[in-house]
């Protein structure tokens, strides 16, 4: 018996299907237990913690697609990506309140109004956001169709035949699954190492990169407790990864804001002569300096953990790390 999660356990050399069953009602079980708390506007944790809870599920639809009726299987994905989306927008509102205050205590610059102004307003629109979720009608729609979730994957998963799905390999075991789709899932990503490395200014292609990794770290995640260590030292370098091309894609959209503001606080000072009524911009200045700095470095790193990647045959790794079971 494996244990994925608290409520995750299963035999992995069973039937795909019977573990996928234990895998969706788990997963979406957890997610719903955070509906009622997220409509409460002063339950900030279980915005984050749902938001977590919808990813996963999100992945595990993803990664097991063809297992499903493609207009059911549409419907119900569709329900969880936009919950997934929604409560992206606070998330990365978090962020940039994360990075802002961050800045602020580390700056040596004296006269830091200007980063105490964008704190503000990036605090009012977080709790407009928040605000706006609480209400939010689709939420409300979808925190009511627990059931009819986890009956679509009974009906799917128990019992295969009324989903007339298009996988013929949905008779094998859990853990030999694995073998077919984390190998294809490494080479997707890898379709676009060629773009990205050395190539800092391509944004579009290191997003379409950033998007194609979350399938792939999700499974390894799912499966890290049926493999050996190994395994889970590969699980942890994607994860990383992961990690790291996520804060550049961070920074990529924190920058454009902090200059859109440059923008604005310029104009403001151009209605003064006098220096003394002008906010300082300084310390806005070194803080898009240092986060271009943190971008290039990240970026290096990313380019040169991908040439590693492949000059070290980590797609023959991570399948030699699912011959052994714990």
């Amino acid at each position: 018996m494996v244990k994925v999660s608290q409520q995750e356990i299963f035999d992995p050399k069973k039937n795909l299907l019977e573990c996928l069953s234990i895998i969706f009602n788990a997963r979406i079980t957890k997610l719903y237990s955070y509906t009622d708390r997220v409509f409460e506007e002063e339950d900030v944790e279980a915005l984050h913690d749902m938001r977590v809870s919808a990813r996963r599920l999100q992945a595990v639809f993803k990664i097991f697609k063809g297992l499903f009726l493609k207009k059911e299987y549409k419907k119900h994905y569709t329900r969880v990506r936009g919950v997934v989306k929604l409560l992206g927008k606070v998330r990365e509102l978090d962020v940039t309140i994360g990075y802002i205050i961050n800045h602020i205590n580390k700056s040596t610059v004296e006269d830091k109004r200007i980063l105490f102004l964008l704190l503000a307003r990036i605090k009012k629109q977080n709790l407009y956001e928040r605000k706006i979720i609480s209400e939010n009608e689709m939420l409300k729609d979808f925190a009511t169709h627990e059931v009819q979730l986890l009956k679509f994957m009974d009906d799917n998963l128990l019992n295969p035949e009324m989903s007339s799905t298009t996988d013929t390999d949905y008779d094998k075991s859990f853990r030999d699954y694995a073998y077919m789709i984390i190998p294809a899932m490494y080479d997707r990503v890898m379709e676009y190492k060629n773009s990205v490395v050395g190539h800092p200014g391509r944004k579009e292609e290191l997003h379409r990169m950033r998007i194609q990794t979350k399938p792939l770290r999700y499974a390894l995640e799912t499966y890290q407790n049926i493999f050996a260590e190994d395994f889970r030292k590969n699980f942890k370098a994607v994860k990383s990864f992961v990690e790291r091309i996520g804060t550049i894609h961070d920074i990529d959209v924190l920058i454009p804001v902090l200059k859109e503001y440059m923008e604005e606080i310029n104009i403001y000072n151009s209605n003064f002569v006098n220096k003394l009524q002008k906010i300082p911009t300084v310390a806005l200045l070194e803080f898009i300096r240092k986060l271009n700095t943190d971008r290039k470095q990240n970026f290096e790193e990313l380019c040169d953990i991908l040439r590693k990647w492949e000059s070290e045959d980590f797609r023959q790794k991570l399948i030699m790390s699912m011959e052994n079971e714990i």
